[in-house]
């Protein structure tokens, strides 16, 4: 640019990743997803794990989570109960454990908020493409 006019950009792989995330959240049926590194770099908030989602432009799938809270929301009874669950359910659905997995889903769907129930019925394809084949 020139003392009258600036062009800022932002490039790099973390900005490429940063946009492939942010067009997974539909897919997913989150308001908004986050990777990894900013579950560490900010504990204090409600994240759930979405799972690990295929990005474009990298060769293995990234594990995502959905910010689901703020803080007050991350203390509440209602949300650790929430998140065990789903760990639970997480845990079932990378085990193969199919009739527990959709056992588990059906509790979070009761405690989950309304809000995160598109997220919720995301699950059921992921628990679906775990199934084995019946011989």
């Amino acid at each position: 640019g020139s003392n009258r006019r600036f062009n800022y950009s932002v490039i790099g792989d973390t900005v490429n990743v940063a946009s492939r995330i942010e067009s997974s959240c539909k897919a997913v049926g989150a308001d908004l997803l986050v990777s990894g590194n900013t579950v560490e770099a900010a504990p204090d908030f409600a994240f759930l794990e979405a799972g690990e989602i295929p990005l474009k432009g990298k060769s293995e799938p990234v594990k995502l989570f959905a910010l689901v809270g703020d803080e007050s929301y991350r203390e509440s009874e209602e949300f650790m109960t929430l998140e065990t669950k789903h760990q639970d359910l997480m845990k079932q659905i990378r085990l193969a454990d199919t009739t527990g997995a959709r056992e588990t889903l059906k509790l979070c769907q009761h405690i989950a908020p309304n809000r995160l129930l598109p997220f919720y019925d995301t699950f059921e394809d992921k628990i679906r493409t775990r199934e084995k084949p019946v011989k």
